[in-house]
């Protein structure tokens, strides 16, 4: 079970969600930010970072 299947059903959850040169890494990143926007509360906050130099696929 990956951590993101471990919190999809936590809906309001976390105040905030910090990922850092993660996004670019999971294949259906799309996914990922819809459960992370789920996972958060109302008015909950968080930080993204994606790699910048990165040759691969960024989200």
């Amino acid at each position: 079970m990956t951590p993101l299947q471990r919190v999809e059903n936590k809906v309001n959850s976390f105040d905030c969600i910090i990922i850092i040169q993660t996004l670019q890494m999971i294949f259906g990143a799309d996914r990922a930010i819809t459960i992370l926007e789920r996972i958060l509360k109302l008015g909950g906050g968080g930080a993204v970072h994606l790699a910048r130099d990165d040759p691969g696929r960024v989200a």
